[in-house]
């Protein structure tokens, strides 16, 4: 990797971690050693979080989101949902939207099963919600 690649690598880990800040959540670039392994591009106060930033010039699965931006409503928040053959899925949305996904997320899983308490949720594969931090947890 080029000097300029890895310059731009580490001004969008300084810009990404400005804007979480910006959120009230703490954050900072992380100093990294040829990607060392377990070492994230930016550490914050989100705790059991591993962020890796990327930033280029051009992403491919960013016209997918371009496209739920063009078809929603605009009180919605747009999402774009990914598997590749036999993968897991993949959701992504803008950062802008980050608080108000969570919000939205907390307030549909409570809705959608009745309860105000979120320690009382638990998923279809048999793990109970990890109010915690984390995602969810086993039993």
């Amino acid at each position: 990797m080029g000097k300029s690649s890895r310059e731009k690598g580490k001004r969008g880990e300084r810009e990404f971690a400005a804007f979480l800040r910006d959120f009230g959540i703490e954050a900072r670039r992380t100093q990294q050693f040829s990607g060392k392994e377990g070492t994230a591009d930016v550490s914050s106060s989100l705790e059991g979080v591993h962020i890796e930033v990327k930033r280029y010039a051009g992403i491919a699965a960013l016209r997918f989101l371009e496209q739920a931006e063009k078809d929603a409503d605009p009180a919605s928040i747009p999402i774009v949902a990914m598997r590749e053959d036999r993968g897991e899925w993949v959701m992504m949305f803008r950062a802008k939207h980050l608080k108000q996904m969570a919000e939205r997320t907390v307030a549909g899983l409570g809705m959608s099963r009745g309860i105000s308490d979120l320690s009382q949720l638990s998923f279809r594969d048999g793990t109970d919600a990890d109010t915690s931090g984390g995602s969810h947890s086993t039993s």
